[in-house]
C-alpha cells in the first residue's frame, strides 16, 4: 500500500535528480564555453609570458623562437625568413635613440664580442639616455653595455 505522501516524496526526488543533472550539464557546458573563449583570447593576445605554442614565433639566421614582445611598441625594419618585423625600436617602450656610431668606434677599437661571443664591432649603438645598448640576434634581445 503506497500513500499519497510517499508518491509525492517519490515524483519529488525524481524532480529534484532531474534538476541536479541539468545543472551538471548546464554547468559542463558553461565551463567548455569559458575554456574556448579563453584559448581564443590567449591565441589573440601573445604574451611573453604564455606558453610558448602561443607567443608569435620569428626564424632568423642567428635565432628561432618567441618574438622579443617589446614590438607592440614598434620595430625597426628588421625581418625574419618570414618578412615579420622583430627588432624593436624600443626597451619596454623607451624609444631607443641611434648614437650615430658603431661599437668599434664607441669601444676604441675591434675585437668587440657580445654576450654570445659573437664580433658586434659594426653593430649600431643605441641609446637611451646616457645609457648604451646593442642588440643581440642570437638571444633576441638589447644589452646594455659600458664603454670605458
Amino acid at each position: 500500500n503506497t500513500t499519497y505522501s510517499q508518491l509525492l516524496s517519490a515524483r519529488q526526488y525524481q524532480d529534484q535528480l532531474a534538476q541536479q543533472a541539468w545543472e551538471r550539464t548546464f554547468a559542463e557546458k558553461q565551463l567548455a564555453e569559458q575554456k574556448r573563449a579563453n584559448n581564443l583570447q590567449y591565441a589573440s593576445t601573445p604574451t611573453f609570458d604564455n606558453i610558448e605554442k602561443n607567443v608569435q614565433q620569428i626564424e632568423t639566421d642567428y635565432y628561432k623562437g618567441a618574438i622579443n614582445p617589446d614590438i607592440q611598441y614598434g620595430t625597426f625594419g628588421t625581418t625574419d625568413k618570414y618578412g615579420t618585423k622583430y627588432q624593436p625600436n624600443n626597451i619596454n617602450g623607451v624609444p631607443l635613440k641611434s648614437s650615430g656610431k658603431k661599437v668599434y668606434q664607441m669601444a676604441g677599437g675591434r675585437g668587440n664580442v657580445n654576450s654570445s661571443r659573437v664580433n658586434v664591432d659594426n653593430q649600431t649603438v643605441w641609446q637611451i639616455g646616457n645609457n648604451y645598448y646593442i642588440w643581440n640576434g642570437s638571444k633576441n634581445k638589447y644589452e646594455q653595455v659600458v664603454f670605458d
